[in-house]
């Protein structure tokens, strides 16, 4: 099954969370908590607009856009989720981060 978001929407698979990557000290208060994210599918505005691809390693926020829960092809967890693309507060550009 492949989910496709649609507009300005992303597809993310959410890290295990991690508090800090690469010397960068992430918050520890559950409502400042930042997670790193896998995009996984992109929206056609998304496309249009160049800023993001499939594969992109970005950082959102903890409770960033609505999680995907699909019991028949066994997706439970909160791991999956469909964000706009405003919900990114940035790209990873080192490779070692991962």
């Amino acid at each position: 099954m492949k989910i496709k978001p649609i507009g300005h929407r992303m597809y993310i698979i959410l890290d295990e969370f991690q508090d800090e990557v690469n010397g960068v000290k992430l918050p520890q208060t559950h409502g400042e908590q930042s997670r790193f994210a896998t995009v996984v599918g992109i929206g056609e505005e998304v496309i249009e607009g160049g800023k993001f691809k499939v594969g992109d390693r970005v950082i959102v926020s903890y409770g960033a856009g609505i999680r995907v829960h699909l019991i028949k092809y066994n997706i439970m967890t909160d791991t999956h989720r469909i964000i706009s693309q405003e919900e990114v507060m940035g790209m990873v550009e080192d490779e070692d981060v991962k």
